[in-house]
This record gives C-alpha cells, sequence and structure tokens, in this order.
C-alpha cells in the first residue's frame, strides 16, 4: 500500500525511505490453501500523496483489501500527504488469499506493494498469533 513521487524507479526499494515508512508487519498464522491477515503501518511523512496499485506476496495466490480501506476490494490505495494509514485488526486491512504453505509463528512472509509497473517496495512481515506484540 505504498508508493508515489517519493519512490524511486529502482526495482526494489527498503522499506523505509525517504518521506515514508512501512512499520509493525505481521500476518496471522494460516495452513496451506486457508487465508492470512495482514497488518501494517504506513507512514507518510512527505508532501506528496504516496500510490499503491497493488499487493502481492510470493505466499499467496492474490492480496486483498477488507474492510474501510480508502479504494476498493483490490489492494490499490492512495495515502495523503502527511498522514498515517494504520491497517489493523480493528480496522481495515489486507487479506494474503489461498496461502500457498503454512504460515507458523515466527516465519517470515515477504509483501510486495507496487507503486505503477517500475517500483516495488519489498516489507517483510513475521507470522504470529492476535494480541499485544511481544518484544525481548
Amino acid at each position: 500500500i505504498i508508493c508515489a513521487a517519493a519512490c524511486s524507479p529502482r526495482a526494489e526499494t527498503p522499506a523505509a525511505s525517504g518521506a515514508f515508512h512501512l512499520r509493525a508487519a505481521w500476518v496471522t498464522p494460516a495452513a496451506s490453501g486457508d487465508n492470512a491477515s495482514l497488518f501494517l503501518t504506513i507512514d507518510n511523512f512527505g508532501e506528496l500523496p504516496l500510490h499503491v496499485t497493488d499487493v502481492s506476496s510470493p505466499s499467496a495466490d492474490r492480496v486483498v483489501a477488507v474492510g474501510k480501506v480508502p479504494g476498493d476490494s483490490t489492494a490499490a490505495v492512495t495515502i495523503p500527504p502527511r498522514t498515517v494509514l494504520d491497517l489493523s485488526p480493528r480496522q481495515a486491512y489486507l487479506v494474503l488469499r489461498d496461502v500457498r504453505h503454512a504460515l507458523r509463528p515466527g516465519a517470515e512472509v515477504d509483501i510486495v506493494l507496487h507503486c505503477g509497473t517500475r517500483t516495488r517496495l519489498l516489507v517483510v512481515a513475521v507470522v504470529r498469533h492476535p494480541g499485544p506484540a511481544r518484544t525481548a
């Protein structure tokens, strides 16, 4: 769920870049063939909107939006300047449909935010059960 003039034209860009930051990404556990919920927070610190045209994962057949994500059931969204988009269990979030392998707690899942045809942002989400995140 991200992109705009802040994105570089490189094929892959780190999840924290310039005027925006992707954080707190996590996915619920799921058996192969089931769906998993994806949550993350996107901070747009910039002066321009961030435009995400799609979200995908090599671990799922497709990623769709659920709830009140500004946009539609696709994962496309625009995040206005100086805004935080919180995709959380109590609000809008994303769903990994038909996961390709079991997602067990502690595993990591690659999530790709597509920003037009040339820019992709990679974020790694940790698989965990709902509830407060535990820190060591």
